[in-house]
């Protein structure tokens, strides 16, 4: 079952990296902001992928509970440091 969910994670993260890499062309004046976007789609899609490698390993729920927990408080901090980077960049860009 282990193996399973890790081959099915495997799978669903090359799809998303597949996904990623098709785009729009940005107007010029939002290419860094898109680029900055993307960069920050592709860190959390990684991010979930390695919580739910970490997950597929867990053996007790009180594993399961802290990594959710930790999960939940690193995805929290890096929004709030990638809407901050954003702002600035649609400020400077205006």
């Amino acid at each position: 079952m282990t193996e399973l969910s890790g081959q099915n994670i495997k799978q669903a993260h090359a799809d998303c990296e597949e996904f990623a890499d098709f785009g729009l062309t940005p107007a010029a004046g939002l290419k860094s902001i898109r680029n900055r976007a993307m960069d920050f789609a592709s860190e959390n899609a990684e991010s979930a992928f390695t919580f739910a490698s970490k997950l597929c390993n867990a053996k007790t729920a009180q594993e399961i509970l802290a990594l959710q927990t930790q999960f939940a408080q690193d995805r929290l901090q890096t929004f709030l440091t990638n809407t901050q980077a954003l702002q600035r960049l649609i400020g400077e860009s205006g």
